[in-house]
């Protein structure tokens, strides 16, 4: 069953993150929310849309973040579409794709549709 979260910051990710873990089972409800959480450890978070379009935005940070990601054997942000934290309404949610080639760009979607997730950490 879809539902509306209240995860609505555009801004704040981190927020977003702690609206979700209040959630009835949200164990098993959220689960990329949760892999952001304990798979990256204490302090990781799914992004909001806003921080999301920070880096899709932004060729020389994007250059900056995949370099690093490459550097310490992670997957660069690009040629794909990922989920933010941020919900649009109880059946939809922000994405970003970033595609160096055609440009990137941000929507509402579905959100059983399948998306990339990255988890971030603010410092």
């Amino acid at each position: 069953t879809l539902m509306l979260i209240e995860a609505s910051s555009r801004s704040n990710g981190a927020s977003n993150q702690r609206q979700v873990m209040i959630q009835p089972q949200y164990g098993s409800r959220y689960p990329a929310f949760v892999w952001c959480m304990t798979r990256r450890g204490g302090g990781w978070y799914m992004p909001s849309i806003e921080e999301l379009e920070l880096f899709s935005n932004n060729a020389a940070l994007l250059h900056t973040v995949n370099t690093a990601l490459e550097q310490n054997g992670g997957r660069p942000l690009h040629n794909r579409g990922y989920w933010s934290s941020s919900e649009d309404s109880a059946r939809k949610a922000f994405s970003v794709y970033i595609n160096a080639n055609t440009g990137n760009y941000s929507s509402a979607e579905g959100k059983w549709v399948r998306n990339y997730v990255r988890a971030v950490y603010r410092f």
